[in-house]
């Protein structure tokens, strides 16, 4: 009767491990997915090859929306380039604590996020940027 209950239990661990991998890797392409669309945007939008530099320059426009130029330090966080540092910082200073908007303002929290993220050694999907 044990053995029973012990070839169920494996089974059902089975099953859950073979869901968690699919959710991650779900997860993890949605991201990458959100992730390059915002990063060719800008790269078409501003004629560089640099993803990195395309990003800054939407962060740094104001001719878009608060919303994109919320993703676009999402998206910087995300591939951690360290030459995004400087300019997030700057707009940290900038942005008053509290500031929750991600259509009307920028997101203190994002950007602090991306900063923390810049400054890490290590982020589970940073190998996924590669090839932006």
């Amino acid at each position: 009767m044990a053995n029973k209950y012990r070839k169920t239990l494996l089974r059902l661990l089975l099953v859950l491990l073979v869901l968690f991998v699919l959710l991650t890797a779900y997860t993890f392409h949605v991201i990458y997915r959100d992730v390059k669309a915002i990063t060719g945007e800008a790269k078409d939008d501003f004629g560089l090859d640099d993803p990195v530099l395309a990003l800054i320059a939407l962060l740094e426009s104001e001719e878009y929306s608060y919303q994109d130029r919320n993703r676009a330090v999402w998206a910087l966080g995300q591939i951690g380039d360290k030459r995004a540092l400087p300019p997030l910082e700057i707009l940290n200073l900038t942005v008053p604590a509290g500031s929750k908007g991600f259509s009307q303002e920028f997101s203190k929290y994002g950007i602090e996020k991306a900063i923390q993220q810049l400054n890490s050694s290590f982020i589970v999907t940073r190998w996924m940027y590669r090839d932006l």
